[in-house]
């Protein structure tokens, strides 16, 4: 994993301090970045997981490894295992990227309720909750907010689905989404993490018929919005209008509001 600051092009490796064992795979994930000013260091929230080489399964004992969720700080190389009750839902499934406000990351995850097999229809039915997982730097402490759900069946089309990013906004986590039908764009705010009823909505949008996919918001608060051809524009939220910027990007990409900062990145060693 590689730190870089963008104001100074430094960049620093951070030491990845990864378990390793004979006869498995291991992969990590990263849920959340940030900074925590108490200990003065860096954050990654990051997932383990171990898959047995060739279909091998260990033996049960103490030295079979499990799958783990922790908090790293790559400067102290110091890590704080959350414990495995510690989220209510597994959010085992990232979707997008992760944002970091007022020292608590925050990420999204689709989870599955109430799935079941109907016979008469010869399909599955259920409920997809997409959630906001939080988790607070300072005292590790965990709450999620619901932000849609939907039931899903056979007749299910991808156009009636929603992209949506998650993104900081004046201080507060805000949605940005955007019906794939339609392409009409809201903007909500969540007034209260852990509050599901707290969700504001903001603006809506007319429908952009040339607008493929949502990137982000601006430094003055307009949206950075991609079209079909993979241009990105900006959409004033003033004056309604768009204004090419001539940078691609993908579904992939993702955009950023960061501060101007020429101190080095600190003391992290390859």
């Amino acid at each position: 994993v590689i730190f870089w600051n963008p104001t100074t092009n430094e960049f620093k490796g951070i030491p990845l301090d990864l378990p390793v064992m004979l006869n498995f795979h291991f992969y990590i994930f990263y849920e959340g970045f940030g900074y925590d000013s108490l200990r003065d260091d860096y954050i990654l929230i990051r997932k383990g997981e171990y898959s047995g080489i060739g279909g091998y399964i260990a033996d049960s004992g103490e030295d079979d490894p499990s799958d783990f969720r922790e908090i790293y700080y790559p400067n102290g190389q110091l890590r704080r295992r959350l414990s495995d009750n510690f989220f209510e839902e597994d959010p085992s499934d990232l979707i997008g990227f992760t944002i970091y406000l007022n020292g608590t990351c925050h990420w999204r995850s689709v989870v599955l309720q109430e799935d079941s097999y109907v016979a008469s229809l010869g399909t599955y039915k259920g409920r997809f909750v997409d959630t906001l997982f939080s988790v607070d730097i300072g005292n590790t402490k965990f709450t999620t907010t619901t932000i849609s759900e939907w039931e899903f069946n056979k007749d299910i089309n991808i156009k009636d689905l929603v992209d949506r990013k998650l993104v900081a906004l004046n201080s507060y986590v805000a949605t940005i989404s955007m019906c794939l039908k339609t392409k009409c764009i809201d903007i909500s705010i969540l007034a209260e993490i852990g509050v599901n009823e707290s969700w504001v909505k903001l603006f809506t949008i007319r429908p952009l018929s040339s607008i493929e996919g949502i990137m982000g918001i601006g430094i003055k608060g307009d949206l950075l919005l991609r079209k079909n051809d993979d241009e990105l524009v900006s959409f004033d939220l003033g004056t309604q209008q768009i204004q090419e910027i001539g940078i691609k990007g993908s579904r992939l990409s993702q955009t950023l509001i960061y501060e101007k900062n020429f101190l080095p990145i600190g003391r992290i060693t390859n």
